[in-house]
């Protein structure tokens, strides 16, 4: 699996999903330049099944998300695997969907 989305790609989740952050709603901005603070409403893609528990790239497990949308993901999903390491894949990716769904 490549380590990164190609651009292309990327481009199609963007206009597919009308450039709107798929969890706080924002309408996000494709920033060309490499840096290393990107504007809260920067366009990333997001992992629906995250890689680490077997997601992949496919355009059907991807949706767009702001920069800090997908920081706070991150960094949920950390502490989830950091507090879960007994739990199968399985197990854990039931609990990261709960926690996106606001039931856990």
């Amino acid at each position: 699996m490549p380590k990164n989305l190609n651009s292309s790609k990327k481009r199609y989740v963007y206009i597919r999903d009308g450039y709107k952050c798929w969890r706080c709603g924002i309408k996000v901005v494709i920033h060309t330049e490499m840096k290393i603070s990107k504007p809260s409403n920067a366009a990333t893609v997001d992992h629906l099944i995250p890689k680490c528990l077997g997601g992949g790239h496919t355009v059907d497990n991807l949706q767009t998300c702001c920069f800090k949308c997908n920081c706070e993901m991150g960094i949920i999903l950390n502490q989830l695997l950091q507090n879960a390491s007994t739990l199968s894949n399985e197990e854990k990716l039931e609990i990261y969907q709960q926690i996106l769904r606001g039931e856990f």
